[in-house]
């Protein structure tokens, strides 16, 4: 049969919808972070993202940020490193494709986060403090792989952590308060602070 256009059966052959597609890449992309192959995986979250219309899509936007944090992590080059990680923070573009980073996912998050109590506004406001959370996470990451930016990275975490909590001391409940904490005592061990006391630095500060 003609696999190209027609079905063995001699019903036409249905190229894949937009939406097939999208899917198609998303898991791709998945799969090959998963071997390790941050390159290919990169590739195809271009191709979704090189889409004006999708680059709205939250799902897509978490796993290019969630990408580019765990590219840079694993990269054996500093430099890029470096580059991965600064990207994860306050996005990528490549070509046609738009990355919004974790801090531009936490902004564009933000109005709908506190603007109610209601269900949607509960999951969009975790998702708000997890991406700030990893905001200061990927800024440490990226001091620990620096050696002339080291200290300036490392008082950049802290005070990712320090304007949140100064803007919402709650960090989004327990759990999540207490993985602030836990980084923020990691991003002061860093610093040489004698006696690493998270987020009760914060609180006596105040």
């Amino acid at each position: 049969c003609r696999r190209r256009r027609w079905g063995c059966r001699g019903t036409w052959a249905r190229r894949p919808r937009g939406g097939a597609r999208r899917r198609g890449r998303l898991r791709l992309a998945g799969a090959y972070r998963e071997l390790g192959r941050f390159d290919e995986a990169l590739t195809h979250l271009d191709w979704v993202l090189s889409d004006p219309k999708r680059q709205n899509a939250l799902d897509v936007q978490l796993q290019a940020a969630e990408l580019l944090q765990a590219a840079g992590e694993k990269a054996a080059d500093k430099a890029r490193a470096e580059t991965l990680l600064r990207e994860s923070i306050v996005g990528r573009t490549a070509g046609n494709s738009v990355a919004w980073g974790w801090g531009g996912i936490a902004s564009k998050l933000s109005r709908q986060a506190f603007a109610s109590e209601d269900p949607r506004a509960l999951e969009a406001r975790a998702r708000f403090f997890d991406a700030r959370y990893r905001v200061a996470a990927a800024r440490l990451l990226q001091a620990r792989r620096s050696d002339s930016q080291r200290a300036k990275l490392l008082e950049m975490a802290f005070n990712d952590v320090a304007i949140t909590y100064k803007l919402y001391p709650g960090l989004g409940g327990e759990a999540s308060r207490a993985r602030f904490d836990k980084l923020l005592r990691e991003i002061q061990k860093e610093r040489g602070t004698p006696s690493p006391s998270g987020l009760a630095e914060l609180e006596n500060a105040g």
